[in-house]
């Protein structure tokens, strides 16, 4: 029998669970999306700011820069400047970090000092896309990071690669921004974490419920099929004794349905005419192939009599055995009923009474011989 329960209870439980991470996975990468989106359309505001404001006060000193040794940029007396244009340019903004990189990737400006002078031009796609003229932006977790305040640590950073323009609209220069968004993305995973609940807690109830309808059909389910075994268990009794009685029947015993098309037939037709049953069941217009010639009219009205329903009995005719003998052999036949009155063909029978007729026959010469004689 078909573990229902069993089975719905494993998969049910996978396929929720699989929906549920899902659409959690699905909404905290909508959401992340969203955050960077926002951060860097903020970022490109300001590089677009520094652009504007600061960039034409320093562009001086920046093409000032090439080809200088990373130490002597460190010594520039115009860094502190920047440390200061970019304080005003951020107050009260989640800002981390500023970086300036040239159109090779190098690094000319950064807080943290150690960092100018070097390259992000080769590994970094972000940077190249900026180089192309395309702002671009990714969301990490930093377990440490240096800012422009000092070391920081266990920051969710939004990072954002504006391209710098000059008056002319030619590209001059990449600046980086870090945005600080933990606040932000804190509230998110509170908020993904009571989504997740809300949605196991409504997935659970939905379970509960379905567990309890699916038990209940399969409490149904293991009623019938007992109930189906013990009706299979009578029936096959009464096929036993059935085929018990008919099997070993004397006489050759057939079921022919309404068509006239042998369903059944007992192992006595080998006996009497030599066919096997699977013979008899593959043949057509049942029995007329193994009736005489002669006595093949006669047979084919008491098909169509059975088939109309009628009977009759004791009807003598010729049989042809496989062997080529010919016997003598008398056939009733009657209609036969389902439990609720349906005709369902006819039941025939049919016996041998060759000895019978060469004993009459015999009776019929001595009569013969003894008026002959008299």
């Amino acid at each position: 029998m078909f573990r229902l329960l069993r089975y719905f209870s494993l998969t049910s439980a996978v396929a929720l669970t699989v929906t549920a991470v899902s659409l959690v996975m699905l909404y905290r990468s909508d959401q992340m999306d969203e955050h960077i989106n926002i951060a860097q359309e903020e970022n490109a505001r300001l590089a677009t700011s520094f652009a504007n404001t600061f960039w034409r006060q320093f562009a001086p000193f920046f093409s000032s820069l090439v080809g200088m040794e990373p130490a002597l940029i460190r010594k520039r007396g115009e860094l502190r400047a920047l440390d200061i244009a970019f304080d005003s340019l951020t107050a009260g903004l989640p800002t981390l970090k500023i970086k300036i990189y040239d159109t090779r990737g190098l690094t000319l400006y950064s807080p943290v000092r150690d960092e100018i002078g070097g390259s992000e031009a080769d590994d970094n796609a972000f940077m190249a896309a900026a180089l192309a003229g395309r702002a671009s932006s990714r969301i990490g977790f930093r377990p440490s990071m240096q800012a422009s305040s000092g070391p920081v640590r266990d920051r969710w950073v939004v990072e954002t690669y504006s391209p710098i323009r000059s008056d002319g609209g030619k590209l001059v220069g990449v600046l980086e921004l870090y945005s600080d968004v933990t606040p932000t993305m804190e509230r998110l995973q509170l908020a993904i974490l009571q989504l997740a609940a809300v949605m196991a807690g409504l997935f659970a109830v939905l379970y509960g419920v379905l567990f309890l309808i699916v038990r209940r059909a399969d409490g149904i389910m293991t009623v019938q099929h007992q109930e189906l075994e013990a009706s299979r268990l009578v029936l096959r009794q009464k096929e036993e004794r059935f085929r018990a009685i008919a099997d070993y029947t004397f006489d050759w015993e057939s079921w022919l349905d309404q068509e006239g098309r042998l369903q059944w037939v007992n192992p006595a037709v080998e006996r009497l005419a030599g066919y096997s049953i699977e013979h008899c069941l593959k043949m057509e217009d049942y029995p007329l192939p193994m009736v005489h010639q002669d006595d093949r009219p006669l047979m084919a009205r008491m098909r169509a009599a059975a088939q109309a329903g009628d009977f009759e009995n004791d009807v003598e005719f010729r049989l042809i055995c496989r062997n080529g003998i010919i016997k003598w052999a008398m056939a009733s036949f009657q209609p036969i009923f389902s439990d609720q009155g349906e005709r369902m063909g006819s039941r025939w029978s049919i016996r041998d009474v060759t000895d019978r007729k060469k004993a009459e026959q015999r009776l019929q010469d001595s009569e013969l011989r003894f008026r002959t004689v008299t």
